[in-house]
């Protein structure tokens, strides 16, 4: 419970709902039995859900664009996203999004080298590799000579599994990402399903975000319905 005092009377509670919207509010109406007020807290309670998981998915987007960034550059060279060979696996996607990386960075007056391109191509990007491509071609040219080594933590890992599990990470961050509902969510199981991915790179990752979590916590005082007008 906050030690800031806040009474949910009438009207500050039809505030609120002129502010999110009748449309944000209206899952979180339905679930709530239409209780306004029990409305609002599950309103609280998935943004701060939405906070505590927002820490975790950085650090495994991060972790997952440096590990294949470390392991294309060994195959293809430091400017490995201007190789030819690797743009020619997928010469309708690759080259695109290299290209509309590279204009993003022209629009926000940063540098155009390796370091900024790394970082400004998206987690769908990053995932995306993960998975088997046209015809097979990052299995063949991507996964198998390269990506897999990105893992060394993990005894088996099968590319499949690895992809699906990394793209319903991927959905559950841009839901966080565009403010959507997601207190209905396993929690507990996306959060621990990025622990394991994160341990796959370096088994010390999931340790230092357990460290500054608060998801276990959130997830275990539930949604608190303040009672006072």
């Amino acid at each position: 419970m906050s030690s800031n005092p806040f009474a949910y009377d009438g009207p500050t509670i039809s505030a609120l709902e002129i502010c999110l919207s009748a449309d944000r509010m209206s899952s979180y109406l339905v679930a709530s039995g239409g209780d306004r007020r029990q409305a609002l807290a599950l309103y609280t309670y998935n943004t701060a859900l939405s906070a505590g998981l927002y820490g975790p998915l950085q650090v495994l987007e991060v972790a997952l664009r440096n590990a294949f960034h470390a392991r294309l550059s060994t195959g293809f060279g430091a400017a490995w996203h201007d190789d030819a060979t690797f743009q020619a696996i997928n010469p309708r996607d690759l080259p695109e999004r290299i290209a509309e990386a590279k204009q993003n960075l022209v629009n926000l007056g940063k540098a155009i080298d390796t370091p900024h391109i790394v970082a400004q191509l998206s987690f769908g990007f990053w995932v995306s590799l993960a998975g088997k491509g046209p015809k097979g071609a990052y299995i063949t040219g991507l996964w198998i000579p390269h990506l897999r080594a990105a893992f060394p933590h993990v005894a088996a890992i099968g590319r499949k599994d690895l992809h699906r599990r990394l793209e319903r990470l991927r959905r559950l961050r841009n839901r966080i990402a565009h403010h959507e509902p997601i207190f209905s969510l396993d929690a507990i199981e996306y959060y621990e399903s990025i622990l394991e991915l994160c341990s796959w790179i370096d088994p010390r990752i999931p340790g230092w975000i357990e460290h500054h979590s608060r998801v276990r916590a959130i997830v275990a005082a539930g949604v608190i319905v303040d009672q006072k007008y």
